[in-house]
């Protein structure tokens, strides 16, 4: 059973990229409304630092990459900790980031991992690399935030949510979302045939407005864009709530590659 008295742990990658600077960001902001710590983890693979023949001058070059790599996450954690008032750490490993992953979640037990979402990449629920590996083994929170999208502190933030939202097993994760979102949660959903529209219901204490769409051809394109126009300012998703329907799989699947927003996903 998790223990709602431990610090609100999050765990986010680094590449030095944009979009992995992008998730940092929204990592720090999601650490200002949960009282939360960071942890930074970047993993550097062997075959990419010790490329030279000589075994010596492979063993320096991996010497010196990982004290550079270590001044430079050193000086980040820093810097998080003095202007943002964060309580940040970090860890370099050398090896194979799934693997790398995997131990870093173990160690530090965090209740949301963030990642960057490059454009028209990384949100998709078959996913790709490190994404499609957490997607399919955290038991928790994971969070994509892009370059353009990235999470900001609001004390009424306003909560979108993919077909329905259950965070009865998240413990903080689902005290942050109820404590955070403003009065109302907006609902998207697909209209099933049959069904009248469902207009409003109560969903973590809030008021949930329900928005249906039909799943026409090009429908997740228009969902997106209109979750994007109507200023959500984080999204929800659950996959294990449209997983095994293929046309609302695919439907929503598309309307997250698309949507403007920072994405929420929440596995159990």
């Amino acid at each position: 059973m998790e223990n709602l008295n431990q610090p609100f742990q999050i765990l986010t990658l680094m590449d030095f990229s944009k979009a992995s600077y992008a998730a940092l960001k929204s990592a720090v902001n999601l650490a200002k409304i949960t009282n939360g710590t960071i942890e930074i983890l970047h993993v550097g693979a062997a075959k990419d630092i010790a490329e030279q023949e000589n075994q010596m001058a492979a063993m320096r070059s991996i010497y010196e990459n990982k004290l550079s790599l270590k001044k430079k996450l050193s000086n980040l954690t820093q810097l998080i900790q003095k202007e943002e008032n964060v309580p940040a750490h970090f860890t370099l490993s050398i090896g194979n980031i799934k693997n790398e992953v995997n131990d870093a979640i173990q160690t530090f037990e965090p209740d949301v991992v963030v990642l960057g979402k490059r454009k028209k990449k990384v949100v998709n629920f078959l996913g790709d690399g490190v994404t499609k590996h957490l997607l399919g083994s955290f038991k928790g929170g994971i969070l994509l935030a892009g370059e353009e999208n990235t999470l900001e502190t609001h004390n009424q933030m306003s909560l979108g949510v993919l077909e329905s939202l259950d965070v009865s097993n998240f413990g903080q994760l689902a005290k942050v979302l109820e404590g955070n979102a403003g009065d109302t949660i907006k609902r998207f959903k697909i209209r099933n045939e049959g069904n009248q529209p469902q207009l409003s219901e109560k969903e973590l204490g809030k008021k949930v407005t329900t928005f249906e769409f039909e799943p026409t051809q090009g429908g997740s394109e228009k969902l997106a864009d209109y979750i994007t126009k109507s200023q959500v300012q984080l999204l929800c998703v659950q996959p294990n709530n449209f997983r095994e329907r293929a046309e609302t799989k695919t439907f929503f699947e598309g309307t997250a590659l698309n949507v403007n927003v920072p994405i929420l996903v929440l596995n159990n």
